[in-house]
C-alpha cells in the first residue's frame, strides 16, 4: 500500500512574503485607472521580471518545488496509459 501523499504547503519565507506584498502593491498601482483584464493579471503574476512566479529563482517543479505533476505522485497515470495502449495494440 502506498503512503498518503503530503499535500501541505510550506510557510513562505520572509523574503517570499515581502515579494508577494510588493506584487500586490504593483497590481494595485496597475489598477488605479481601472481593473486589469484576466490576461494582463496573469501576465503580471506569472511573468513580471521582479515579482512574477517564473521570475523567481526558486524551483517550481518536482518534489522540491511548488508543482508536482500526477505522474510524479503515483504510477496510476502510467498504468492507465499502458492499459489504453494495450487496447489499441494488444501484441505489444
Amino acid at each position: 500500500m502506498m503512503p498518503e501523499p503530503d499535500f501541505s504547503l510550506p510557510i513562505p519565507s520572509t523574503e517570499d512574503q515581502i515579494k508577494s506584498m510588493r506584487l500586490i502593491d504593483h497590481l494595485r498601482c496597475r489598477m488605479v485607472d481601472g481593473p486589469l483584464s484576466f490576461s494582463d493579471y496573469m501576465a503580471e503574476v506569472l511573468y513580471h521580471p521582479d515579482y512574477g512566479y517564473y521570475g523567481s529563482a526558486q524551483v517550481q517543479f518536482g518534489a522540491g518545488g511548488d508543482f508536482v505533476t500526477a505522474p510524479e505522485r503515483s504510477p496510476f497515470f502510467a498504468a492507465g496509459l499502458v492499459y489504453e495502449w494495450q487496447q489499441i495494440h494488444p501484441c505489444v
